[in-house]
């Protein structure tokens, strides 16, 4: 039996999930998913609102389309599942508006990690740009989406 985009997608998202529980995120999911797979109380004491995308396919491994806009509230994770551990990015929007594309023809965002930035000097790819949102490689990629630390007052 062939394993859905849509399983893939619950994987990705559980494991995020995990992962966020794990390290005592505030996290809370909506009944119904109408586009936010979570919110979650953030370090700066305000809530900000989760899209959890994941690959697997040979083909399409690090390329992530985002159906919602970039807003200040808002971070995309993405998962590659074809990696053993997985590897997961978590983008806060200000980053993510900068190095995504927005294709004429379609009203979703699309982040091709392994492709380069048409005029970048750096001659580095996305993936190699966005190194320090990447959570496998640096645990403080998930800090901003952890409660504040203990003692710190709330706004």
């Amino acid at each position: 039996m062939a394993v859905s985009s849509q399983h893939k997608g619950k994987q990705g998202e559980l494991f995020v999930f995990g992962e966020l529980l794990r390290r005592g995120a505030h996290l809370y999911t909506p009944v119904v998913d109408i586009g936010v797979d979570a919110v979650v109380f953030g370090e700066s004491g305000t809530y900000v609102e989760l899209q959890v995308k994941a690959t697997e396919a040979t083909d399409q491994d690090r390329y992530f389309n985002f159906g919602w806009e970039p807003k200040p509230n808002r971070f995309f994770i993405c998962v590659s599942l074809k990696d053993n551990p997985y590897s997961v990015w978590v983008i806060p929007w200000h980053v993510f508006s900068k190095y995504a594309q927005r294709p004429k023809t379609r009203d979703n965002w699309h982040l091709p990690l392994p492709q380069k930035i048409r005029g970048d000097l750096s001659g580095k790819t996305r993936e190699e740009l966005l190194e320090p949102y990447c959570a496998s490689k640096d645990e403080s990629a998930w800090h901003p989406l952890l409660p504040p630390p203990e003692g710190t007052p709330r706004l």
